[in-house]
């Protein structure tokens, strides 16, 4: 199968779908220069030609080198894959098109098909891309006085999504109807997409699985210096930022990923996600920055366009980083400040009365440890990722409210819930951080359940439900009607939410102990319950 491109002629594979319906594949399209030499840390460049007549596009190419790969890795990373189920034909109309931004903490993790296969969703009749892009500091490296602005990593993203927006037609898909999903590290960047005027004109759609670009480990802590730290490990000491620059352009590009573990900051160790190299807030606003300014700031803006989004959490998220918690229980409990997310800046006499309200809140008098897992990994899921999903909420629907929101949990725990499979508390009951990429993509490693099981009941319905609101931005089903959240301006927090289980249901749930006490702490630190300091 060919397709003709402006870049030139790229060659693809015609496949079946689990249901035995057609598929057209394409993987490792360049969709800009390869960024090495020069072009390390940049912004990405455009391609302007193949550099074969015929380019084979049967197989993916090279992952971002990283710690954690699911095939061969290096700096010439930027290649993206389309699968459709239709080319299209003259009177055919257009299909949707979703456009995945995978996780992995901006420093692992690739579009590769040994986890994102889409044919489930394929079959829904949609077009689904997945991309590549730079991570770590070849991603996220922040240098402005040497003319790096940071984030090229969501620049690479956002070409993408422009070569999506000039090139998908000719898949069978419909560039005026792009909906742009991703988990983790990746839910984080459609939002920051989302709150960017440079990207929004290119989708039209966008859901967050367990990631928000106000949660606390999405910006980059003291990234300047993160980058004189890295060059002082390949011995340049106290240069110019010219000369921090030339040092890192000059080191081997594994040398750089291995070492980047070394610059993380105290603070960010202590939150328990120590990642080094992330977004940032630019300084200098060019046509191509994408993240001008805070996210609590950006929430507020008035955007010309409405664009709907699902936003969304596993029900014990903090599984992920239970052990790890567990591990560094002892001084917690020498130091319960330690249990005060980042960003709460209280003074120094308001720290320790806070944090023994956070410890009588979730653990009562029990010492952290192993007797109080299951209160642990409560207090992790709220501390990563609920309180401040709701502030996002919260914020989207007071100054965006003309854009409908629309939120879930997903609880259901059984033989598809992909990273569960690897902590060692499998017996809390539950779902874990990225627990529902199994139920939307056909995982390689994991089994093919019988088609009459809950697992692929669950499969079926999630696909369907993310489907119809790429579709329409409507995610019902004919069974269920799922309505986005209203906006409360009594200052209270209804949350009316679809619980993904074994069976689908609308649950309506008032604001909580937990909830209210994250909210009111919100107000005591920074006088504004919706823009806690960064």
């Amino acid at each position: 199968v060919q397709i003709q491109l402006d870049c030139g002629k790229i060659r693809g594979l015609h496949e079946k779908l689990p249901n035995n319906a057609d598929v057209f594949v394409f993987k490792g399209i360049p969709y800009a220069q390869p960024p090495i030499g020069k072009l390390r840390f940049k912004a990405p460049v455009p391609l302007a030609k193949f550099p074969n007549e015929v380019l084979d596009c049967t197989k993916e190419r090279d992952n971002c080198y990283s710690k954690l790969m699911t095939g061969p890795g290096s700096e010439d990373c930027l290649y993206l894959n389309v699968f459709t189920p239709k080319l299209p034909s003259s009177g055919s109309k257009l299909l949707s098109v979703m456009f995945w931004i995978h996780g992995g903490g901006f420093e692992t993790g690739s579009g590769d098909s040994v986890i994102y296969s889409p044919n489930y969703l394929v079959q829904e009749n949609v077009v689904f891309v997945s991309i590549n892009y730079r991570l770590g500091p070849l991603g996220f490296l922040y240098l402005p006085g040497a003319g790096i602005e940071g984030n090229a990593g969501l620049k690479d993203q956002l070409l993408a999504l422009k070569w999506v927006h000039k090139n998908i037609n000719l898949f069978g898909g419909d560039p005026n109807n792009v909906t742009l999903f991703g988990e983790s590290a990746g839910a984080a960047s459609v939002h920051l997409h989302y709150l960017s005027p440079v990207s929004r004109k290119y989708f039209h759609k966008a859901i967050c699985q367990s990631g928000t670009a106000l949660m606390e480990f999405v910006l980059q802590h003291k990234p300047e210096k993160k980058a004189r730290n890295l060059a002082k490990i390949f011995g340049c000491d106290n240069g110019s930022d010219a000369d921090v620059l030339e040092t890192l352009r000059n080191a081997n590009y594994k040398d750089l990923i291995k070492n980047a573990e070394k610059v993380v900051t105290l603070e960010e160790k202590r939150s328990g996600i120590a990642l080094s190299f992330k977004p940032v807030v630019e300084s200098s606003v060019t046509l191509e920055s994408i993240v001008t300014k805070s996210p609590f700031d950006s929430i507020r803006e008035t955007y010309s366009t409405q664009i709907p989004i699902i936003m969304g959490l596993s029900d014990k998220e903090g599984l992920m980083l239970l052990e790890n918690s567990l591990q560094h229980a002892k001084q917690t409990n020498k130091n319960l400040t330690r249990l005060i997310p980042r960003v709460f800046k209280l003074p120094e006499d308001k720290k320790q009365p806070f944090a023994e309200s956070i410890k009588k809140l979730y653990f009562k008098n029990e010492e952290i440890g192993q007797s109080t897992r299951l209160q642990l990994t409560e207090f992790l899921t709220d501390y990563h990722f609920k309180q401040l999903a709701h502030c996002t909420m919260a914020m989207h629907l007071k100054y965006q409210r003309n854009s409908p929101l629309f939120f879930y949990v997903f609880k259901f725990d059984g033989e598809l819930n992909l990273y569960k499979k690897t902590v060692y508390h499998t017996d809390i009951e539950g779902a874990c951080h990225a627990d529902e990429l199994g139920y939307l993509f056909n995982v390689s490693f994991l089994p093919n359940p019988n088609e009459n099981s809950d697992e692929a009941r669950v499969r079926n319905n999630m696909c369907k439900l993310w489907t119809n609101f790429a579709k329409s931005g409507n995610p019902s089903l004919s069974s269920l009607k799922w309505t986005p959240m209203k906006f409360d301006t009594r200052d209270r927090f209804t949350l009316n939410y679809l619980e993904i289980d074994k069976k689908l249901r609308i649950v309506q749930e008032n604001e909580n102990e937990r909830i209210k006490f994250w909210k009111d702490a919100h107000k005591l630190s920074n006088t504004d319950v919706v823009k806690p300091k960064l």
